[in-house]
């Protein structure tokens, strides 16, 4: 589901390389993946998992060289060019375990945005999971971002009704507003808690057919459309996450919060090597 369209939606400005928060890291969330790994770069080799132009930017920089990989064509055509001149960058059209499975004991770092939502299970979670443990190197850190239902989550106080009368108090920004009520706004219609599963479709035929009845306007539409996405997400709560990092053998921390809405759900971890 990942198509040309969805990947466009998300940029903000194609001339200025911007792309909009909240869907892709902003510099507060970059500036987290970049300490992560401070002191490991210089001579590295550093591994992104996905396009993400954020990342391999700052990827690029931090290491002497760096490999990019992603099953997307689309994606590799559209954020090729958007990593600056002068970093070495290698770009790997393939799927992330296939290529992993083949280089064990290879990268300094991995950095991953976002990933696992689009994995679809649990199980396969563990698999890469455990294939991105065995591509570091001794002493190596694996970074990334994921979607979790926060603690204390309560269906009710994120309807998508409650997020647009937010929005429209301006109480949520515009990003907190898109990302949120993608994931959560119809999280009981559209979410299977056995399987930690979000019917992405399901969620944007209920705004379709919202629309009229909360007389939702175009630039509103504009918005929501920033999140796009009509495939399926694996999104875990807390403890089902964290139990995956761990009986992959990996240590972790997590960054708390840092005040924007989707800070409470959309975490980055640092994982090493238990």
């Amino acid at each position: 589901m990942w198509e040309e369209a969805t990947f466009r939606a998300r940029i903000d400005s194609s001339d200025q390389q911007r792309r909009f928060p909240a869907t892709s890291p902003d510099v507060e969330e970059i500036d987290i993946y970049r300490q992560a790994v401070s002191g490991l770069g210089g001579e590295g080799h550093a591994l992104v998992l996905g396009m993400t132009p954020e990342l391999r930017c700052m990827a690029g920089q931090e290491f002497g060289r760096l490999t990019s990989v992603d099953a997307s064509a689309p994606a590799i055509d559209i954020y090729r060019d958007w990593v600056g001149p002068g970093v070495d960058e290698t770009i790997v059209l393939e799927d992330w375990g296939s290529f992993l499975a083949r280089h064990p004991s290879t990268f300094s770092a991995v950095f991953g945005d976002g990933i696992f939502g689009n994995v679809p299970s649990g199980d396969d979670c563990f698999k890469l999971v455990d294939l991105i443990r065995r591509a570091l190197r001794p002493g190596g850190v694996f970074v990334t971002r994921m979607a979790v239902v926060p603690p204390g989550f309560r269906a009710a106080d994120w309807e998508f009704e409650t997020l647009l009368a937010r929005f429209r108090d301006n109480e949520i920004d515009e990003a907190e507003f898109s990302l949120s009520a993608r994931l959560f706004g119809f999280f009981e219609k559209a979410y299977d808690s056995a399987s930690s599963i979000l019917d992405n479709a399901r969620v944007f035929d209920e705004i379709d057919a919202a629309v009229s009845r909360l007389g939702m306007t175009d630039a509103e539409l504009g918005v929501l459309q920033r999140s796009a996405f009509r495939g399926l997400n694996y999104l875990p709560d807390v403890p089902r996450w964290e139990e995956i990092l761990t009986d992959a053998s990996l240590d972790f921390g997590v960054h708390p919060p840092r005040g924007k809405l989707w800070h409470q759900y959309y975490r980055i971890y640092t994982c090493r090597s238990a």
